[in-house]
C-alpha cells in the first residue's frame, strides 16, 4: 500500500481485521446461556435415529447431568459453558468434535427436558439421545456452591483502576445467574460487568448493547490496567502513549470493506476473503453479526530508535490478533486526503507470527455494528416488538439485564434466561422457540412482524388516571353527532376514582386502559354498552374535563365536558364507611394473608371516598370505594376485579369463616325402675297391702334439682292407678350423672272416692 496512505486509516482497517476472525470463531462459540432450574438433575437417555458415522448406537444407554451452572456432565465429561447458536443451546466439546443440543418442551406450565441432539461441530446431525428416566444425583456435574471470591478481587480492582466505568457504590452488589457465575450492575454509568468462567463480559454504556469480552480474569486480577475498554484514545492517553485527538476518532470510525492480502499459506483465512467491518466511536470492532470488544495498547523502540504504538485486539477464544499502528506523522490535511484507506496486520497473538494484511475503502460513515452485516431496515419495528411483548406479556419475556438484542444467522432476536424463551425476527417473519413454545430446530413463524405489531399496538393495556384529574364531575353532553344516543345537553354526573375506574350516574363503566399505538389516550370501554369514553392526556385540568363519547367500533357520538364538583371519586351515592372498610382489611389479612399479607409497608391511603391499601409483597391492590370493593395486581391481573359490596363482602368473609356450631351430643339414656308398697283403705276400715313395680326403657331422666319435674315423673308412673294425686313427698336419696335415685310418698284417692291409696316407691334412673 501507498506509503502516504492515512496512518488513521490503516488503524481503522486493522482494527476492522480483529473482527473478523474473533466474529469466526465467536459465531460457532455462541452467546452464553443459561439453562433454566427446573431442567437441571440427572437423567438416562438412550441413543435414537443414529447415522452409521456416529460413535454412538442406536439403544447404547448413557447418564448426563445437568448441573446447577448449567454444565451438562457424563461421567469423565464436563462441559460447562453452553452457548445460544440459531435460536438453540449447545454444549460444545472440543475434544470430541461434538455438540450436543438442548431438546426441551413444554407441559402445561413446566418445561420437560427431553433430550439432547448429537451433532459433529460442522452441524452434521448424528442423532438423538431421548431421556427415559431420572438418576438420582447428589452433588451434581460436582458443583460446588458458588465462590466469588475471584469475581470480587476483579470487581474491586477495575472499581479502582477504572472508576470513571465501575463507580464504587453500596449498590453494586453481586449478582448471580442469567448465564454468568457473577455480575455486577453500577446504575450511574449503566454497565454490567460479568464472570463467566475465565472471562471476562462487560455490557451498557459505551460498551455498547451486547455483552463483549473485556479480558481474561487472572490477568485483570493482576494488571487491571490490561482492560480492553472503550474510548481507546483517551486510555491510550492515560497509560502514556502517543496520545491521538478528536480528529483521530473523527477519521476511524465508519464502515469498511476489506480484502485480505499478502496471506501466508499457513493463514486461516484464505487471500481475497472480503468481509465488512465497522468501528464505532468508541472503539468498539464488529464484523458480520459478531461484536468483538476493545483494544490493548502497546509501544515499542523501533530499529531507529522512535518510540512506535499500536493497538491490538485479541481473539479471546483463539490464537489469533489484529493491530493497527497508532504513530501519527501526518498533517490535518494529509489525514482527510487518505482517511478512506487503511489495513490491519493480521497475526498470532502468542508467537506474533504474520497471517497477512486486511486492506480495503470506507464506504460508509455509519457506525452501527448492524451495518458490518449490510444492515436490517427492520431494526426500529424489531426493536419496537420486543418492547411491546416485554410490557404486555412480562411472565413469557421478562425484561432483564441479561436481556439484549442478538444477531445470529440472519436473526435479530433476545433471550429470555428466566423462561428459556427464544424471541427472534428475520425477513420480516417473527419466530418464538424455547420455553412453553416448545424447542424446534427450525422454528415455525407466528407471524408477520408488521402484522403482529399492529395486534399489539391495538391490544388495551392498563392505564393511570392522573391524580389531578381524580373527582366527580358535572357534566353534559354536547357536539352530538347524527348517530348519537344522547341528545345535547342531558346532564349526567362522572366520577374517576384513584384506581382508575370511570362512574357514570353512579354506575361503574370501566377502568383506564391505553393502547400502545395512542399512549396519549386513555380509555374506558364497556362491550354490555356498547360506549368508548375517552381522555387525552394532553388537554388535562385540575377543575374541568372533556370526554370523547363513541361507540366501542369507534362511531363517534358525543363530547362530555364539565366541572369539577368534588375531590372525592366515589362511584355511587354511598359514602365511605371507614370502620368497615378497616374491618375488612382485618379480615382479609387474617383469613387471605396469601393474597393481603399484612405489613407495615400496607396502610390506608384515603382520597375522596375511596380508600386503599397496597401489598408490595404480592403486589395487590384491596380499594374501598364508597361500599364497593374491587382488587387489582398480583394474581387478579392488571384491569380493577369488583367482588362485592362492602358489608356484604364482611359477612361473607365471617361467615366463610366461622367454623359450624356442633349439634349437641345426645341426651344419655337412662333406664328407670320404680318399686314401692302401695297400702289401700277402704270404707270399711280394711287395709290391704300390696307392692308396687313399674319399669320403664331408654327415657331421659328428670333434673334431681327440678321439683316440678320430679312430681310429672311421678305421676307418669301412676296413670291408670289413681285418678287425682293428693300430695307428693321426695326425698333425693342420689343424684349423679350416672344415676339418679329419690323416694316419694303419695297419697291419693280412687276413681270413686271410696278408698284412699298410700303409695311409698323409690324411683331409680340407671344411666346405660
Amino acid at each position: 500500500m501507498n506509503s502516504d496512505v492515512s496512518r488513521l486509516a490503516l488503524n481503522i482497517l486493522v482494527f476492522l481485521g480483529a473482527l473478523f476472525v474473533g466474529g469466526a470463531v465467536l459465531a460457532q462459540s455462541g452467546t452464553p446461556a443459561s439453562v433454566p432450574s427446573v431442567l437441571r438433575g440427572g437423567y438416562t437417555l438412550v441413543m435414537t435415529d443414529a447415522v452409521s458415522s456416529s460413535s454412538i448406537k442406536n439403544g447404547d444407554v448413557l447418564e448426563f447431568t445437568l448441573g446447577d451452572s448449567s454444565a451438562l456432565c457424563s461421567k469423565g465429561l464436563v462441559l460447562k459453558s453452553p452457548v445460544v447458536r440459531g435460536l438453540s443451546t449447545y454444549w460444545d466439546s472440543d475434544a470430541l468434535d461434538l455438540s450436543f443440543r438442548l431438546v426441551v418442551s413444554q407441559q402445561g406450565a413446566t418445561q420437560v427436558f427431553e433430550g439432547l441432539d448429537l451433532l459433529t461441530f460442522s452441524g452434521t446431525l448424528l442423532g438423538r439421545l431421548e431421556v427415559t428416566g431420572s438418576v438420582n444425583i447428589i452433588n451434581p456435574c460436582g458443583d460446588p456452591a458458588p465462590d466469588t471470591s475471584r469475581a470480587n478481587d476483579l470487581f474491586d480492582a477495575l472499581e479502582i483502576e477504572h472508576g470513571d466505568l465501575f463507580p464504587a457504590n453500596p449498590f453494586s452488589t453481586n449478582q448471580i445467574g442469567g448465564g454468568y457465575d457473577v455480575y455486577r450492575f453500577y446504575q450511574s454509568t449503566g454497565v454490567y460487568l460479568a464472570v463467566l468462567d475465565e472471562l471476562v463480559y462487560a455490557r451498557g454504556g459505551d460498551f455498547g448493547e451486547q455483552f463483549v469480552i473485556v479480558g481474561i480474569l487472572d490477568e485483570l486480577i493482576d494488571d487491571p490496567s490490561d482492560l480492553e475498554r472503550p474510548y481507546f484514545t483517551e486510555y491510550a492517553g492515560n497509560v502514556g502513549l502517543l496520545a491521538l485527538d478528536s480528529n483521530d476518532l473523527e477519521f476511524i470510525q465508519g464502515t469498511y470493506r476489506l480484502s485480505l492480502t499478502n496471506a501466508l499459506p499457513y493463514s486461516p483465512i484464505p487471500e481475497g476473503t472480503e468481509l465488512v467491518f465497522v468501528i464505532t466511536p468508541q472503539g468498539q470492532m464488529c464484523v458480520g453479526e459478531t461484536v468483538l470488544g476493545f483494544p490493548r495498547f502497546f509501544t515499542a523502540i523501533d530499529d531507529e530508535d522512535e518510540l512506535t504504538a499500536s493497538a491490538s485486539w485479541r481473539n479471546i477464544y483463539g490464537d489469533v490478533s489484529y493491530d493497527i499502528f497508532l504513530n501519527r506523522n501526518e498533517t490535518l490535511d494529509k489525514r482527510r486526503e487518505n482517511f478512506a484507506l487503511g489495513s490491519i496486520n493480521y497475526r498470532t497473538a502468542s508467537a506474533n507470527f504474520y497471517y497477512g494484511t486486511f486492506e480495503g475503502l470506507k464506504i460508509s460513515l455509519s457506525t452501527e455494528c448492524i451495518d458490518a452485516n449490510g444492515g436490517n431496515p427492520d431494526i426500529d419495528d424489531i426493536n419496537e416488538l420486543f418492547g411491546l411483548i416485554e410490557a404486555q406479556y412480562p411472565k413469557m419475556f421478562p425484561s432483564g439485564p441479561q436481556t439484549y438484542n442478538q444477531y445470529n444467522d440472519g436473526f435479530v432476536y433476545r433471550y429470555y434466561y428466566e423462561t428459556g424463551i427464544f424471541a427472534g425476527v428475520k425477513g420480516g417473519q417473527v419466530y418464538v422457540n424455547g420455553g412453553q413454545f416448545g424447542t424446534s430446530v427450525d422454528p415455525d413463524p407466528v407471524g408477520s412482524l408488521q402484522g403482529l405489531l399492529e395486534q399489539l399496538n391495538t391490544t388495551p393495556v392498563e392505564s393511570t388516571v392522573p391524580i389531578s384529574q381524580v373527582g366527580t364531575y358535572a357534566m353534559s353532553f354536547s357536539d352530538a353527532t347524527a348517530f348519537s344516543p344522547f341528545t345535547n345537553g342531558t346532564n349526567v354526573t362522572v366520577a374517576l376514582s384513584p384506581d382508575g375506574g370511570l362512574c357514570l350516574d353512579g354506575v361503574l363503566l370501566a377502568d383506564a386502559v391505553s393502547r400502545p399505538s395512542e399512549p396519549g389516550l386513555v380509555i374506558w370501554e364497556n362491550a354490555n354498552t356498547g360506549f368508548r369514553l375517552s381522555l387525552s392526556l394532553g388537554a388535562l385540568s385540575n377543575t374541568e374535563m372533556s370526554l370523547g363519547v363513541a361507540s366501542t367500533s369507534g362511531v363517534s357520538y358525543a363530547k362530555l365536558a364539565g366541572t369539577k364538583i368534588s375531590l372525592s371519586g366515589g362511584c355511587g351515592a354511598a359514602g365511605l364507611n371507614i370502620e368497615l372498610a378497616n374491618q375488612l382489611y382485618a379480615l382479609a389479612e387474617q383469613h387471605h394473608a396469601a393474597l393481603f399479607p399484612a405489613s407495615m409497608l400496607s396502610f390506608n391511603q384515603i382520597n375522596g371516598d375511596t380508600v386503599t391499601r397496597y401489598y408490595s409483597a404480592t403486589g395487590t391492590f384491596l380499594t374501598v370505594t364508597g361500599d364497593q370493593v374491587s382488587v387489582r395486581g398480583g394474581p387478579f391481573g392488571s384491569t380493577s376485579v369488583q367482588v362485592g359490596v362492602l358489608a356484604s363482602l364482611i359477612q361473607q368473609i365471617i361467615a366463610d369463616n366461622t367454623p359450624p356450631i356442633p349439634p349437641p351430643p345426645p341426651a344419655p339414656i337412662y333406664d328407670m325402675i320404680v318399686e314401692g308398697t302401695k297400702t289401700v283403705q277402704t270404707l270399711n276400715l280394711a287395709v290391704v297391702n300390696t307392692r308396687f313395680e313399674s319399669r320403664k326403657y331408654q327415657i331421659e331422666r328428670p333434673d334431681g334439682s327440678n321439683t316440678a319435674a320430679l312430681r310429672a315423673v311421678v305421676a307418669d308412673s301412676l296413670k291408670g292407678e289413681v285418678t287425682q294425686i293428693g300430695s307428693v313427698s321426695i326425698t333425693i336419696v342420689q343424684d349423679t350423672a350416672a344415676s339418679l335415685i329419690f323416694r316419694a310418698t303419695i297419697s291419693a284417692d280412687s276413681s270413686t272416692g271410696s278408698t284412699q291409696r298410700t303409695y311409698v316407691l323409690t324411683y331409680s334412673f340407671a344411666q346405660r
